[in-house]
């Protein structure tokens, strides 16, 4: 499986069963999070297991979420630079760690009680959303979760629609130069996002290095500003750097660094 398809290989799953997740599952987790929190300024992520009081009542049913008994809270101190982008690039790499451990996952927003929550925050600290996780429930969707579902994938894009032409650079031009970037769109497109709006943009651009030469690489920008697109910066960031083999430096415009696999 190539980085692209595993990217793709993640959905948002609704419905888990009872099962508890295994302590081996619970180790790994928390020392990828421990790893996180020691070395990322102002991220105070945090594994709970067994808790299913922030899903309880109305307002968080809506036939969307059933079973959820384990969560990751992404909690910062949004006092830190870049903070929240930094918080959905992290939510993305354990995201995905999930994944490659057989479970399934939820980005989940405001359709829990963030009051109930086993979480203690101090001052400063935010709770910017959890991320459901768990076994997936093998069962017919209730037709609320499927018209969700539809719904939520209704405007996907093709990976070229990420792309904005600049420096009067075409997107075949740019591919020519710039042989990681298709792959990096391609992990992009995959990337979720605030209600599907998938608002990351990618375009070339031109850089000097420290001798006063240029080379070619893109940058990341957004086509809105609001913090849940600040998240969905960092989300799309993760995966366009974990396809395209490379790093990001952090905030709105900044640049792509490609890492020479040779």
């Amino acid at each position: 499986m190539t980085t692209v398809e595993f990217l793709r290989s993640r959905h948002s799953i609704r419905r888990y069963t009872d099962h508890p997740l295994s302590e081996d599952v619970c180790r790994k987790l928390r020392a990828s999070i421990t790893m996180i929190n020691t070395h990322e300024a102002g991220m105070h992520f945090e594994l709970v297991c067994d808790d299913p009081s922030p899903f309880k009542g109305f307002r968080a049913s809506y036939g969307m979420l059933h079973g959820v008994r384990n969560y990751i809270a992404v909690v910062v101190d949004t006092s830190f630079p870049d903070a929240i982008e930094r918080a959905g690039f992290y939510s993305q790499k354990l995201v995905m760690e999930v994944v490659a451990l057989g479970l399934g996952s939820c980005y989940v927003g405001g359709t829990f009680d963030a009051g109930r929550t086993k979480i203690m925050l101090r001052v400063g600290w935010k709770l910017l959303f959890i991320v459901a996780i768990g076994y997936a429930e093998e069962r017919q969707q209730t037709w609320v979760s499927s018209l969700a579902m539809k719904m939520a994938h209704r405007n996907n894009r093709c990976a070229d629609d990420f792309f904005v032409e600049a420096e009067g650079m075409s997107l075949d031009e740019a591919k020519s130069r710039l042989i990681w970037l298709d792959s990096g769109l391609r992990g992009l497109a995959s990337a979720p996002s605030s209600l599907n709006r998938q608002p990351v943009r990618i375009s070339p651009v031109w850089v000097s290095d420290g001798d006063g030469h240029k080379y070619l690489t893109v940058r990341a920008f957004l086509d809105n500003s609001n913090s849940d697109a600040l998240v969905d910066l960092g989300i799309g960031k993760y995966n366009f750097g974990a396809a395209a083999v490379g790093e990001w430096n952090w905030g709105a415009d900044a640049c792509f660094i490609h890492l020479d696999s040779n």
